[in-house]
């Protein structure tokens, strides 16, 4: 009886061991993978990355590079953009209420962001199909990136675990950088509210431009 027990008690221990294995290896590699892939190879790893949640990207640090598709299939590299203050959001999905008027302020607001040389780009996992979509169905003037597999949101902070109604999952939490001329991040809102947000983005390149 004692080895049955013995022999019982090894075996859930060896099961235990291997799910703590499968569950450390993913991060390791994506950690690994991360150091020496650009964001558009890390955008074909498998979807075990996008359990992965990082601090938030710090004010002052580098922007971190991305190549991503847009919406009408051309790629966008951040690091073509150097020299141009950047406006980077982050939104959980297309055609979904609150981030259709997030959409369309900055929409109606475009003359004014392009006074200030500013280029704003809308970024979520949903596919380029998806936002091609939504960029026709509402007239975007701007472009709208495809994360499919969160590595960009990863690297700035913004996917994070989210409880609703109780039930916890790993989401992209509405969230805005400005990028500066030489790539640093300038400002950033890590729980964006909707209304009156275009606002405050627009008041804080203005201040950008007169620093």
């Amino acid at each position: 009886m004692d080895g049955k027990q013995t022999s019982g008690s090894v075996v859930r221990e060896e099961l235990h061991c291997e799910l703590a294995v499968a569950e450390v290896i993913p991060a390791i590699l994506f950690h690994a993978a991360q150091e020496s892939a650009s964001a558009d190879q890390c955008n074909q790893f498998p979807s075990f990355v996008g359990l992965h949640m990082t601090e938030w990207i710090e004010v002052g640090a580098a922007a971190p590079k991305f190549t991503l598709s847009a919406n009408d299939g051309t790629k966008v590299r951040l690091a073509d953009l150097k020299g141009k203050p950047v406006v980077l959001y982050f939104y959980p999905k297309d055609d979904t209420p609150g981030c259709t008027k997030e959409a369309c302020a900055f929409r109606d607001r475009m003359v004014e962001f392009e006074a200030l040389g500013a280029c704003v780009f809308g970024v979520s996992p949903d596919g380029v199909d998806s936002h091609q979509t939504f960029s026709e169905k509402f007239d975007l003037n701007f472009p709208l990136l495809a994360d499919t597999n969160h590595v960009v949101a990863i690297k700035y902070g913004a996917w994070r675990e989210r409880n609703r109604y109780g039930r916890k999952f790993m989401g992209i939490q509405r969230s805005t950088f400005i990028i500066d001329v030489r790539g640093k991040i300038a400002r950033m809102w890590k729980a964006v509210q909707v209304d009156g947000h275009d606002d405050k983005v627009l008041d804080a390149l203005r201040n950008l431009a007169d620093n």
